[in-house]
């Protein structure tokens, strides 16, 4: 595997858009956006190919999610629309799934047939049948919202006991302040609530990793399911907003004040990385010891947004960034 990225495949010119073969291996799905039109690129991490704008529907604040072996494509604040597609296969989405309209879904997760998402905007969890095609009863979240009545479901995902999802519960009522986060284990049989345990303000689950804090204060810090605090933003110096793991390999990102971002690095021990005037908006790691971060230009006009490489040991960039057409946005790998 070809870990180091480079820019692949030709002009990214208006009028040519390039694509690649199919991967014989793993894949980087991208979404780009400037914040008012979005697009689908993909990258080849053998061979570092680049297929850029694959589609152009994607709207302002589009996720790329891998799950059960498919590629969920969520438009959010001006879509309301989930996409499912076949890796490899971008022309057309094998299911388009239209969500109520302002939900502004953050996360989706198959089992089995049914497929789970987020909304933001509503205190529910939605349930999707996909071999009938239609939207099932959703699991009541009402009794575990804040004082506004929206507990703000976050990041979702399968654990040992069902579905594992984050409950931010930001009071829109007193300025968004945070109120107790919740971590809820969810029954997608029985389409109920199992369990819920108490954590910080504002979470967000990565794997078995929690991220607590409310951005502009450093309150927040990087713990275990169980509660352990292996990292606080006070010690740390900035906001936490992403976490990576793989094969005993940690990577952490977030923002100073500044809006700079700061990365940590665990090879048995924390290590501090580079500084760089983007903003990482999203990372995933692809095994060999690297992770992908997509970086943009955010309060820094004069940043070098792209994909780049992290050698997770040294905690540094490696190799030449791989510029898009639109800056990245939101990343899945498809292994």
């Amino acid at each position: 595997m070809v870990l180091v990225l480079v820019v692949g495949c030709g002009s990214k010119a208006i009028d040519e858009v390039p694509r690649c073969a199919p991967a014989a291996g793993p894949e980087l799905v991208v979404t780009t956006t400037d914040y008012a039109v979005g697009a689908l690129a993909t990258v080849d991490l053998e061979t570092g190919c680049v297929s850029d704008r694959l589609s152009s529907r994607l709207g302002g604040d589009a996720i790329a999610v891998v799950t059960d072996d498919l590629v969920a494509v969520v438009l959010r604040s001006d879509g309301d629309v989930i996409r499912l597609y076949e890796p490899g296969a971008w022309d057309e989405p094998i299911h388009e799934i239209a969500v109520e309209a302002g939900s502004i879904i953050h996360d989706v997760a198959i089992v089995e047939d049914r497929l789970f998402a987020t909304p933001y905007e509503r205190p529910e969890i939605d349930v999707y049948d996909l071999v009938s095609e239609t939207w099932l009863t959703g699991i009541d979240l009402s009794d575990h919202a804040d004082s506004d009545g929206i507990p703000e479901a976050d990041r979702i995902q399968k654990s040992d006991d069902g579905l594992l999802v984050a409950l931010q519960r930001l009071n829109r009522n007193d300025d968004w302040s945070a109120e107790q986060g919740l971590l809820l284990t969810l029954d997608p049989t029985l389409l109920e609530v199992s369990t819920d345990v108490a954590v910080g303000p504002n979470p967000k689950v990565f794997g078995d990793r929690v991220l607590t804090g409310v951005y502009g204060e450093l309150d927040g810090a990087l713990s275990g399911l169980d509660g352990e605090i292996y990292l606080t933003e006070a010690d740390e110096g900035f906001d936490f907003a992403l976490h990576g793991e793989r094969d005993g390999l940690e990577v952490l990102a977030g923002s100073a004040m500044d809006g700079e971002a700061r990365i940590r690095c665990f090879d048995g021990i924390w290590t501090d990385g580079q500084q760089s005037d983007a903003w990482v908006s999203d990372l995933v790691m692809i095994g060999g010891g690297h992770a992908i971060l997509a970086t943009r230009s955010g309060w820094h006009p004069d940043a070098n947004p792209g994909l780049l490489t992290l050698d997770v040991a040294t905690c540094e960039f490696v190799g030449d960034p791989v510029e898009l057409a639109l800056e990245p946005y939101s990343l899945a790998l498809v292994e």
